[in-house]
């Protein structure tokens, strides 16, 4: 009994650590591309309301918090194997028909 309580603590522990380690990784960024959709791609606009303080392009939004509601409109290319929801970091150069 004692080695199995042993067992299921070491195995809490180390799922603990391991779901401690992934949450401190970087997630990847979404980049602003002007004027690339790609052939087969859908164009969807997608309306942002954020708090936070505007700032000048490429960027739009900075870090900084506001005390409005700012607004903004994208136009974002879909790729076609891209299921409802989900999202795909590019890794280096964004390539429109992928990410």
């Amino acid at each position: 009994m004692t080695t199995t309580m042993s067992v299921m603590r070491r195995l809490g522990l180390v799922m603990l650590l391991t779901s401690l380690l992934l949450g401190c990784g970087t997630r990847g960024a979404i980049s602003l591309v002007e004027g690339q959709q790609a052939q087969g791609t859908t164009l969807r606009s997608v309306i942002v309301a954020t708090p936070r303080a505007r700032a000048p392009a490429p960027e739009y939004f900075s870090a900084d918090r506001d005390f409005d509601t700012n607004f903004a409109a994208f136009d974002v290319s879909v790729p076609p194997d891209r299921k409802p929801g989900t999202i795909r970091y590019p890794k280096g150069t964004p390539d429109s028909s992928r990410d």
